[in-house]
This record gives structure tokens, sequence and C-alpha cells, in this order.
């Protein structure tokens, strides 16, 4: 059915595969959840990114400030230095020129120990800011070390977001391959289920119809062998009449012992030209009893000529001979066969109005008409019309099996298509078309019959 699996638009009239029409919508569902997960996943790394570069600008702007204040307070420490010995040159003049070489001394005593004081106070401040500046960059260099451990994690997180995306597409992907496999089992199934439904549905109907048949065929054989006689008998005076509109039919009353009809030939003029004498049998097994009947009936009726119509021939006659002076033809070839004996008998009316006693040349027409020559002309004109028959024939029998064939084409189209808008209408609401609305839904209270009857011929 994988083939089969189209439906036609009803608005552009173009087949839409059914498949893609559901790879399609299960592919777009899929992608939606894929691109929504996906932009909550790129949000989040951009959070996390953002955070870490906004960290990274504190510690970079904090490392300024710490270097900065650094310089400001050793150039302060500089400063204060450099005054501390201005005061003391200051002091140093104003003692020299004030207090004696003893008073010096000791200056020079408390100048050296103001400078030592001074230079290990300086010392420990400047170890003390340096011990500081040493904490600040470690510190630093902690929240840097903590920043990229940071960075790494999230650079593997980011990779691991890629691999469960790629896991996830993976599993998608086998999510809807095995949904489409079991979207396609279940219409498979459906469109199997419909079809031996509809195939129980015509073989009911096929058996009830042969049924119907064997009991009227049943009827038909138990019907006398005088009825099938009579209607044979009704078919052959009707093409006869039709045939030779100038001539009379008569059929022979019931009771009376005589053949079935005797054929009046009558001439465009009206003149009578002669008679026929016909016998028509409908039986299944062919009696030598019936040409002498025959023969009697016709010296009793003084006809002309006798012909004998049968559905069963001798077997050495194929489909027309003379026998022991009786026609002996298939039904098929009773009218071909009256027109060449009507027209003998015309022609043999017409030698005698022609030459009324001259027995010479009615005795050459005897032996013509007796004659092998005769009999010939006669097979040829009938073999011609039996040609024609059997082409005829062959004909309605080659178009009766086309017919059959195109009629079996289209009822498994059709059976297709409604088993296919059946499937995808209970899946998706899809337009209503009206002609397989009714095929498809024609199975109610007239049982399988009905829905048979709905789907178009069964060939």
């Amino acid at each position: 059915m994988a083939e089969a699996q189209k439906i036609l638009c009803p608005n552009c009239k173009t087949e839409i595969s059914v498949d893609d029409v559901l790879h399609a919508q299960i592919e777009a569902r899929i992608r939606g959840q894929y691109e929504a997960d996906k932009r909550k996943d790129k949000e989040a790394v951009a959070a996390r990114e953002a955070a870490l570069s906004k960290k990274a600008e504190e510690l970079e702007t904090a490392k300024k400030h710490a270097d900065k204040a650094l310089a400001d307070a050793i150039s302060g420490k500089v400063a204060e230095l450099a005054k501390k010995e201005e005061e003391l040159e200051a002091v140093k003049r104003n003692a020299e020129s004030a207090i004696s070489s003893a008073v010096k001394e000791k200056l020079a005593q408390r100048e050296q120990e103001i400078r030592k004081q001074a230079q290990r106070d300086a010392e420990n401040d400047k170890k003390q800011e340096m011990d500081l500046l040493k904490a600040r960059e470690e510190d630093l260099t902690a929240k840097l070390t903590a920043a990229r451990h940071e960075q790494i994690q999230l650079m593997d997180e980011k990779q691991k977001l890629r691999d469960e995306k790629e896991a996830f597409e993976i599993e998608k992907r086998r999510q809807l391959d095995e949904e489409r496999g079991k979207i396609k089992e279940e219409a498979d199934k459906k469109a199997a289920a419909a079809y031996q439904s509809i195939l129980a549905q015509k073989d009911k109907t096929l058996t009830d119809a042969l049924h119907v048949n064997e009991e009227l065929k049943r009827k038909i054989e138990q019907g006398s062998q005088q009825s099938q006689g009579e209607v044979a008998e009704l078919d052959l005076k009707k093409e006869l009449g039709k045939a030779f509109m100038y001539d009379t039919i008569d059929s022979v009353p019931k009771g009376i012992r005589g053949a079935d009809a005797i054929h009046k030939v009558r001439n465009a003029a009206g003149k009578d030209c002669g008679q026929i004498i016909w016998e028509v049998k409908n039986t299944k097994t062919w009696s030598e009893g019936w040409i002498q009947k025959l023969k009697d009936d016709q010296r009793a009726v003084h006809a002309d000529v006798a012909i004998l119509v049968s559905n069963v021939l001798p077997d050495d006659v194929k489909a027309f001979a003379s026998r022991d002076g009786v026609w002996v033809c298939d039904a098929r070839l009773a009218i071909p066969l009256a027109r060449v004996v009507r027209d003998m008998l015309e022609a043999i009316t017409r030698e005698k109005g022609m030459a009324i006693g001259k027995n010479e040349k009615m005795d050459i027409l005897y032996q013509y008409l007796t004659g092998v020559q005769f009999k010939q002309r006669i097979e040829a004109i009938v073999e011609t019309f039996t040609s024609l028959g059997q082409d005829i024939e062959k004909e309605k029998r080659y178009f009766t099996k086309k017919w059959a064939t195109q009629e079996k084409q289209i009822e498994r189209i059709l059976t297709n298509t409604i088993g296919v808008y059946g499937d995808i209408d209970g899946m998706i609401s899809l337009p209503k078309i009206q002609a397989l609305e009714l095929a498809y839904g024609s199975e109610s209270a007239d049982g399988s019959a009905a829905a048979a009857s709905s789907l178009g011929p069964s060939g």
C-alpha cells in the first residue's frame, strides 16, 4: 500500500503524499520543541557568560584601584620622610647656632635615632603596604583562578549541552522513525482490514448471486422441452418475418401433426414461389428419426424445401449440410440458408414463367439444384456468413474481457482510495469528499450488498 498512500487535494487537484504530511507535522512538532530547548540553553549560557564577564571586569577594576592606592600610599610616605628631613635640617641649623658642641653631639645622636626610627617606621609601613598589596594580589589571583575555573566549568557545561543536544536530536529522530513505523503499520492494518471487509462483502454478494443463478438455472432446466422448443420456434419465426417482409410465416396449430412453421415464399410482385417447411429442435442429443419425420411432413404439405434447425448437429456436420434431402443447419445459419433457398425458389419460379411447357429446361434446372455445383455455391455463401459470425463472436469475447479487466482496475483504485481516505480522516480532519463519504459510509441497513453496489461494478 506504500505506493498507493496518496490523496488528491480538493482545491488544487494536487497529489499529496500521506507519509510526507505526517513526517512534516511530526518533524515540525519535534523541531519546535528542540528550538525552544535550544533557546533556553542559549539564554542560560549567555547569562552565565555575562556574569563571568562582569566579575572579571570587577576584578580588573579592583586591581587597578589597589595599584593606585599602593602608589598613592608610597608617594605619601616619601613625602612625609622628605618633610621630616627638612624639619630635621631646620632643627639642626637652629641648634647649631644656639647650642654647644655637646648639645650638637646629642642632637646628632638624636637625629640618628630619629632617622633610624623614621626608617624603621617607613620600612614597617612599606612592609604593611606590601603585605596588604600581596594579600590583595593573592585575593585577586584566587578570584581570577576561581573565575577561570568557573569559565572552564561553563565551557564543560556548554560542551555537555552540545552533547545532550546531539543525543536529544538522535533520540528524537529515533522516536520519529518509530512513530512513523507505527503510523505506517497501523495504516497498513486498517487498509488490510478494510480491504478484507470489502472482499468479504464482495464474496458474499458473489455467493448470493451464484446461488440465485443456480436456482434460476435449475428452474429453467426443469422447464419442459416443449417450452424450450416453443421459444426457439418463436425466435425463428420472428427472424424470418423480419428478414422476408413479403413472405408469410404460418404456424402449425398445437395437437396437429406437422412441422413447426410453413414458410410461403412470395416475390416482390406477390406471386407464390414455393414453400419451405421448418422444424426447430432444442435438445441435448441428435436423433436420426427427425429427418424421416420432417420428410413425411414435407410430403403432407407439399413443401418444396425442408430445413431442420437444431442446436445439436450430427457428428459429421459442422455447420450445415444436406442430409437425405433435408437441409440440416445450426440456428445461427438459419437466415443465411433461408436467403439462399428463397433465391433458388424465386429463380425456379422465374424459369417456370419463362419456359412453361419446356420440360428440358426444368430437367436442367433440377439437375443443377440437385447437383454438386449448386451445393458448393450454397456452402460457400453459408461459410462466408459463418466466418463473419465467428469474427463477431471473437470481438464480443475480446471486448467483454477488456471491460471486465477495466472494471476490476476501477474497483481496486476506488477501494484503495476509500481506505487511504478513511485512515487519514481517522488521524486528522480532512475536507469532506462527498463521493468518498457516500461510498465509504454506504454500509448501513442494506448490509453487504449495499456496500458492494456503492463501490461500483464487481467485474
